[in-house]
């Protein structure tokens, strides 16, 4: 059996998302950060030799999600919940929040 919690790879990555999702503040800068990585990931396919798709584009979001999550000045509490962010799945993170601003879209 695996670290699979409530759907998502693992309860740190399922708690980070519960945050993101349902504190007002958090998740209107973590729609920002999606949108601002979404636009700018062919740019960085390019620097990383990478083909510009979905998978792609999910990780960037999801890379620049977890750095301001490991950011000085990410909330602490958010953080004491989720434990360990070094177990959140990054991929997980990007997949959920480009579904959320690919839905906006539409």
């Amino acid at each position: 059996m695996g670290d699979e919690y409530e759907g998502s790879a693992n309860r740190e990555t399922w708690t980070l998302n519960l945050w993101l999702n349902n504190d007002q503040g958090l998740y209107l800068h973590t729609l920002e950060i999606a949108n601002a990585a979404s636009a700018d990931y062919t740019a960085f396919c390019e620097e990383h030799g990478w083909e510009p798709n979905d998978k792609s584009r999910a990780f960037r979001i999801g890379d620049d999600i977890l750095q301001w999550v490991k950011d000085d000045d990410f909330p602490d509490h958010v953080i004491r919940e989720v434990g360990s962010v070094w177990r959140v799945d990054q991929a997980a993170v990007g997949e959920s929040w480009l579904e959320a601003i690919t839905e906006g879209q539409e």
